[in-house]
This record gives structure tokens, C-alpha cells and sequence, in this order.
């Protein structure tokens, strides 16, 4: 796993979501394990973030309507395309990937992704 597919909650609540990002609490024994299985997957576009608080969940769940953990969250230009419940296996793994290989190996730069995220609140406004 790169460094930078690690996530603090409030960095990915506050920041424009395009990836795939696993939810995982911190005391779930399957999302260790499910993280432990995919971690080798070095793929810019996918992020683990760690789920602490109840404020955290309660939020994780507004935003997919899922209060389970583990939970895979496809993101697209920060719209939620869909999520996946518990520790996915080979054949489950198989949408991941095909979701992987659409955003690529580059993620956005920090740059873009603030500049879609002003776009993403003017277009709300609007």
C-alpha cells in the first residue's frame, strides 16, 4: 500500500471524492483482514480510510446510505456510483478492478481536485 492511499476521515469528507475508497473501522476484525487482502493492490485511485467516531459513521452513512463496515465506495467526480458491503473476494474484487482501470494509474493532483471541487459547490448553487 502507497502512503498516499491512506486517508483520514476528514480528508476524505472535506476533500472531492474520484476513486475508490474502503471504509474500514478500526475495531472490525473483517476490514482488517479485508484491507490486509487488497493492500497490495498500488493503485492511485484507491484509498483506505479509517472510520473512528460515531460522527465519522454517522456521516459515512448520510453520504451511502450504508451503516455496515467493511465498505468499498466507487466515487466519480464526486458523485457515489455505488458500494459494496463486507470483505470482497476474488470474483467481487473483479468490479474493483474494472472500476480501477477506468480512473487509470494517475489520480487527480491536488490541483484538480480543488478545481472540481469549486466547479462541483458552484454547480450545487446554481
Amino acid at each position: 500500500m502507497l502512503e498516499s492511499q491512506k486517508l483520514s476521515f476528514q480528508e476524505f469528507m472535506l476533500g472531492y471524492k474520484h476513486g475508490v475508497y474502503v471504509l474500514v473501522s478500526d475495531s472490525c476484525e473483517i476490514c482488517f483482514k479485508y484491507q490486509k487482502s487488497i493492500e497490495y493492490i498500488n493503485n492511485a485511485n484507491l484509498y483506505f480510510v479509517d472510520v473512528i467516531t460515531a460522527e465519522d459513521r454517522d456521516f459515512a452513512y448520510k453520504l451511502t446510505q450504508r451503516g455496515s463496515f467493511p465498505m468499498t465506495a466507487v466515487f466519480w467526480d464526486n458523485q457515489l456510483e455505488y458500494v459494496r458491503l463486507g470483505q470482497l473476494f476474488d470474483l467481487q474484487l473483479e468490479e474493483i478492478f474494472a472500476s480501477l482501470k477506468q480512473f487509470g494509474d494517475k489520480p487527480l493532483s491536488p490541483e484538480e481536485k480543488a478545481n472540481e471541487l469549486l466547479w462541483f459547490k458552484f454547480r450545487l448553487n446554481v
